[in-house]
């Protein structure tokens, strides 16, 4: 009888023990691996499932293409080139873009460009960018996010297409940053200025005979650079000499002449024996004042010969 017992307590025993074996190994299946500090691994202590994630964000920026230099503005010309760019350019995200308005179309790139065609109207335009992501478990990262901005194209402001007909002669529409500006250049905070950034349509009658009233463009600076640094005090009238490429947004200033180069043209027809220096400068209005101007240029003085660099801030005349 006590054999039996025995062998009874020794098989109740041994099936505890491994019961209890068994436990004690599903617990430790199911604890974290205390040495472990891979914040990419799930059974870690520090795992973050964050860790190396991005959140989708919907933000971009408009730009003109003035001189193959891209200004940020919210007015562009129509017949110019542009893009918009999404200021958040992750590898694996998505990008849906959609314009509506007087310009259509979808894309799914980080960066579209696009030329608003030649017309006699503008137009609103607004562009909604969708940005989607990957962030697997991770709860507090944005997935998707969407923006929309609008911009305005400027109508009929290209002037090789007014003179091809493609405007009316009659109704140039001007772009918004051409005119006067009254500011200070870095080099002479204390001495205001008036610079003058124009391009218009008149006849060639003052230049007879070598003209006989042919409409044509006429570039009007005055101030760049500004008088007191160089030879040029008065402003030019010439056709497409200065202005060489201009938006809504921006334009740049060019010339290349040697110092103190005659201005022909006049001076044939008129005796103007004015002067002007060599410039290289782009001027563009403010984004979120487009009153305010900035020209950041550099040029050769006429005086002195050296090649100087300055930049100007002003503000727009009535």
């Amino acid at each position: 009888m006590e054999k039996y017992k025995r062998i009874v307590y020794i098989i109740v025993f041994g099936l505890m023990a491994f019961t209890t074996g068994l436990i004690i190994n599903a617990c430790h299946k199911d604890k974290p691996v205390t040495n472990c500090t891979d914040v990419t691994n799930p059974f870690c202590p520090n795992y973050n499932p964050c860790y190396n994630k991005v959140a989708a964000k919907a933000d971009f920026s408009i730009y003109e293409i003035i001189n193959f230099i891209g200004i940020e503005a919210d007015t562009v010309a129509a017949g110019k080139n542009c893009f918009v760019r999404s200021k958040q350019r992750q590898p694996g995200f998505t990008y849906n873009w959609t314009f509506s308005g007087a310009l259509t179309g979808t894309y799914n790139d980080t960066v579209v460009n696009f030329t608003p065609p030649i017309s006699n109207h503008g137009g609103f335009v607004t562009v909604t960018l969708i940005v989607k992501s990957n962030v697997g478990n991770c709860k507090t990262l944005k997935d998707a996010d969407t923006l929309s901005k609008v911009f305005y194209i400027w109508g009929c402001s290209d002037l090789s297409a007014i003179f091809s007909a493609n405007c009316g002669l009659s109704t140039p529409n001007y772009l918004p940053i051409w005119g006067s500006y009254k500011g200070t250049y870095q080099s002479n905070p204390l001495f205001q200025v008036t610079i003058c950034l124009f391009d218009t349509f008149a006849n060639h009658t003052f230049q007879t005979p070598c003209y006989s009233n042919q409409l044509g463009s006429y570039d009007i600076v005055n101030g760049v650079p500004y008088a007191g640094a160089s030879l040029q005090k008065i402003p030019h009238f010439t056709h497409a000499e200065v202005l060489l490429d201009y938006g809504a947004s921006a334009v740049y200033l060019h010339n290349t002449h040697t110092i103190g180069r005659l201005d022909t043209t006049l001076s044939h027809c008129s005796g103007d024996t004015r002067s002007y220096p060599a410039i290289s400068a782009i001027a563009w209005a403010d984004l979120y004042n487009s009153k305010k101007l900035y020209i950041n240029l550099e040029y050769i003085d006429t005086l002195t010969k050296l090649l100087k660099t300055d930049f100007f801030t002003g503000y727009k005349l009535p």
